[in-house]
Formats: structure tokens, sequence, C-alpha cells
């Protein structure tokens, strides 16, 4: 990601923050966008409507990752293209966070981990974007 892409979209970034209703949920928001951009990816801020979105991308515009930001939790989604290019990967989530994943299905079939705190966003993140 380019320092203007990141600047330009500083704004966002802001109203996601804000959005979190603790400074842990936000230490966990920064953490996700660190780590995603050291990862090789692009950390894109999206409102849809009232929901606050971080859409995370590859630099060709797939989005294997998302969160959505809520006041209590972030909730992080592994979407249709990780899943594709790891068909274990969701089988590796239930294994690593059967206690915290959702699992009344929604309808894209993406496996959705809920973040209460930085601690929780590092698990995360060091699980799916360390070398």
């Amino acid at each position: 990601m380019t320092d203007s892409l990141l600047y330009s979209d500083t704004e966002e970034h802001l109203a996601n923050l804000d959005h979190c209703g603790s400074r842990d949920l936000r230490r966990a928001y920064v953490a996700i966008v660190i780590a995603a951009l050291r990862a090789g990816y692009q950390a894109i801020p999206r409102p849809k409507g009232a929901i606050r979105e971080l859409q995370i991308r590859e630099p060709e515009g797939a989005q294997p990752f998302a969160v959505i930001v809520n006041q209590n939790s972030l909730l992080f989604y592994l979407r249709q293209p990780a899943l594709r290019a790891d068909p274990d990967l969701a089988e590796k989530a239930r294994a690593k966070f059967a206690e915290r994943l959702l699992d009344d299905g929604n309808s894209s079939n993406e496996v959705r981990i809920p973040l209460r705190n930085e601690r929780d966003a590092e698990d995360v993140v060091e699980w799916l974007f360390s070398a």
C-alpha cells in the first residue's frame, strides 16, 4: 500500500476507531491494520450504511478477509477467496478458535471470529499473517 493510499483512508480509519467502544478494541483494530499491511495486504476502511467495515485485500483486488467494527467487538471474517486458496483453512480456524467461532452459518459460508480485545486480535493475526 502506498503512503498516499494510507493517508487517503485516514478519515475512515479514524471513524472506525471512533466506533470502537473501548481503548482495547481500538488497539485490536490497529493491530489488525498493521499486521495486514506488513503481510502485503491493503487495509481499506469502508462504511456500509450504518456498518463500519475494514476490507483486507490482496494487491490484485481479491478480499480474503474482512472485519466488521462493532461497539463491543470486531468480527473477523475468513472470506471465500481465503477459503478457496486454502481448502483446510476453515477447519484450521475451527480447531484453533473453537470456543470463539460464530457458527450460525452465514449465506456465504464464511468463517467468523469475534474479537473482543487486543489479545484476541493478536491471536488471529499471528495465526494468519506470520511468515
